[in-house]
Parts: C-alpha cells; sequence; structure tokens
C-alpha cells in the first residue's frame, strides 16, 4: 500500500476508533484546522488546561501499540513521549497530560450545547 494512504488510513482509524469515541477530546481545545496524517499517524494542536501545543500520535507497526508525543508551545525542552499506549487507553493518557479535570462533561455540555444524549454520527 502505498505510504501516504497507509499514513491516512492509520489516522483515520485514530480518529474514528478512539477520538471520536468520547467527549473528552473537546476539553483539550483542539484547533480543528491543525489535524493533519503525519507519517504512521496525525497530530493536531491543543489548548489544553495542563498544556498547549501539539499532540502526535502515531501507529507502532506490527505491536498493535501507539506512541504519544505531547509537544508544548512554550518549552521544546518538556516534550513527552509515551510509548506502548492502546488505542482504548488513548484518550485517557492524553487527557493526564493535556487537560484533566473532574468536571468536563458539565464544562463541554455547556459550551457546546450538548446533552447527555447527544451522538456524533
Amino acid at each position: 500500500m502505498e505510504k501516504e494512504k497507509y499514513n491516512e488510513r492509520i489516522s483515520r482509524i485514530i480518529w474514528h476508533d478512539a477520538l471520536q469515541h468520547s467527549i473528552k477530546p473537546l476539553s483539550w481545545g483542539i484547533d480543528l484546522r491543525s489535524i493533519k496524517v503525519i507519517e504512521n499517524g496525525t497530530e493536531f494542536h491543543v489548548n489544553g488546561f495542563k498544556v498547549t501545543g501539539k499532540v502526535r500520535i502515531q501507529y507502532v507497526n506490527g505491536n498493535e501499540l501507539f506512541k504519544v508525543t505531547v509537544i508544548p508551545d512554550d518549552d521544546m525542552k518538556n516534550t513527552i513521549i509515551i510509548e506502548n499506549v492502546y488505542i482504548d487507553n488513548l484518550i485517557s493518557v492524553i487527557d493526564g497530560y493535556v487537560e484533566y479535570y473532574e468536571n468536563y462533561k458539565n464544562t463541554v455540555h455547556r459550551k457546546y450545547d450538548f446533552t447527555e444524549n447527544c451522538i456524533a454520527v
């Protein structure tokens, strides 16, 4: 498979199978214009409570695992790399570094005028 198509396929899997299954990513302040396909994954910019910067998620070939890299805008020295993350754990791992607060659901519901029963299609 052509590398460009492969990268796009992996990016779609990450978004479809992980990130779109929760409202938590909405609390990270993802800049939708910054979403892009990168080698073996996706990258996007967040304006989180703890970190404002880039998040990269890359598939590790053959392992069914992912590598998450959080790169703060203001301090490249404090880049965080988390390896061996299962797809089911991507959101909680990223949330722990970007933005975690207990009332994220209420905040997202108020900000985006969602109800508990809203479903993304």
